[in-house]
């Protein structure tokens, strides 16, 4: 019997989730069927509802229903609750509804194991104060990060999203906005994470710091692919620049393992991917 899993969002075709799951479960022997499913807004919760009628085990959250998800769960995790939305679901044999929010997990996993990133004591500067960035400060302070300073378009939403997530961190955690027009040339800084969604627009991004401070600095764009603006931008002028396709495969096992109970090797995954997508993009 084939385990039933599957993506849902609004658009859902472009989704990687199916072919990274099916190379999962290819790897490992199980027996999976992983789906996608295209969700507008407002109907997720009768569409979770079927799904999981239906004998469906798991099930991938994205665009635009991750909040959705967070309210649908009945038991979200310390890291879903952070982030207020959920990217997970586990229809678990003891009938609860348990969501999680893998997106952290997966940044840090690519970071550390795929780039060699040293996270202890990092001076970490986030682009963007959306749901992105959201999702990955809870993890990245229990990485060890020293500090992460959020500089966002607007400095009232970077400095709302510090202060609901400081109820989520431990006492004494550096955690501070700025605006992306602020002057940062004399911050001290490890790694830069785009978490902005200018790629999907094409466009580039007006950086608060200086290409001195980028020499040294390791850059992390959360996009992928063509979408990955911001690493293309910046990979001249950093010391090492590199998109967010690993973090989405990390991410993806991460929820693998919750729900078949065994974690797949990620880096065949990775290679096979971006080997796709290198050919898409020469079609």
């Amino acid at each position: 019997m084939k385990t039933r899993l599957q993506v849902v969002g609004d658009p859902v075709g472009h989704s990687l989730s199916p072919d990274i799951h099916q190379l999962f479960a290819a790897q490992l022997g199980d027996h999976v069927l992983y789906g996608a499913e295209a969700v507008p807004s407002g109907q997720f919760d009768q569409r979770a509802d079927a799904f999981r009628r239906a004998g469906g085990k798991g099930m991938n959250v994205t665009v635009p229903h991750k909040a959705a998800a967070f309210a649908y769960v009945d038991l979200p995790s310390v890291e879903a609750q952070a982030a207020g939305a959920v990217n997970t679901i586990h229809f678990c044999d003891d009938g609860i509804c348990r969501g999680y929010n893998t997106d952290g997990q997966g940044l840090v996993r690519d970071l550390v194991a795929r780039w060699g990133v040293a996270l202890d004591q990092a001076r970490v500067i986030i682009l963007g104060a959306g749901g992105a960035a959201r999702g990955v400060v809870l993890p990245l302070f229990e990485a060890g990060v020293g500090s992460i300073l959020i500089a966002n378009r607007t400095l009232d939403k970077a400095d709302t999203l510090c202060a609901e997530l400081e109820m989520h961190l431990q006492a004494g955690a550096e955690l501070r906005g700025a605006a992306l027009t602020a002057d940062l040339t004399n911050e001290a800084v490890d790694l830069v994470i785009n978490a902005t969604s200018a790629g999907l627009a094409g466009k580039q991004l007006i950086l608060p710091v200086s290409s001195k401070q980028l020499r040294s600095t390791f850059c992390y764009d959360m996009s992928y692919g063509n979408n990955a603006v911001f690493h293309k931008q910046i990979s001249p002028q950093a010391k090492q620049s590199v998109d967010g396709l690993g973090m989405l495969i990390e991410q993806a096992a991460f929820s693998y393992e919750l729900w078949l109970g065994h974690r797949p090797d990620t880096n065949p995954v990775y290679d096979a991917i971006l080997a796709k997508l290198a050919v898409k993009d020469d079609l």
